[in-house]
């Protein structure tokens, strides 16, 4: 066993981010977890990005995309573009931004009370920069 070098590695869900909140990351990782429910599930590798692969995840049998699934439940956010042009030209990343829009629109999970996440106001400090 000692020659066989290790079969999984880490990677990051592709376009999306946890929300900053330390439950409401909790309370993602947990509908995921539901949602993957021992079933065998692909990946796809959309981009890599510092080093590290960021991947979409389907159900092996249906193809449903589980990360779609989340943002269209409110619970996790789409990343911005900031510059890469990369986000902007994927089909994929354009039906993610479709669905947290809809999300926001109807007031579901992180957007139940607001369209923002964070006090992203300048009297709460922030600056925009992260």
């Amino acid at each position: 066993f000692s020659q066989l070098p290790g079969q999984a590695h880490e990677c990051d869900l592709a376009y999306v981010r946890a929300p900053p909140d330390e439950d409401d990351r909790q309370f993602a990782k947990n509908a995921l977890l539901e949602d993957i429910d021992n079933q065998e599930c692909i990946i796809k590798v959309e981009y890599r990005q510092n080093n590290s692969e960021h991947v979409s995840l389907y159900r092996a049998i249906t193809k449903e995309n589980l990360v779609k699934t989340l943002v269209d439940q409110g619970l996790i956010v789409v990343i911005q573009g900031r510059g890469n042009r990369q986000l902007r030209l994927t089909p994929l990343y354009d039906e993610l931004l479709q669905a947290q829009a809809k999300a926001k629109s109807s007031r579901i999970g992180l957007w139940q009370y607001s369209d923002q996440i964070e006090d992203d106001a300048t009297e709460f400090g922030f600056s925009g920069r992260k």
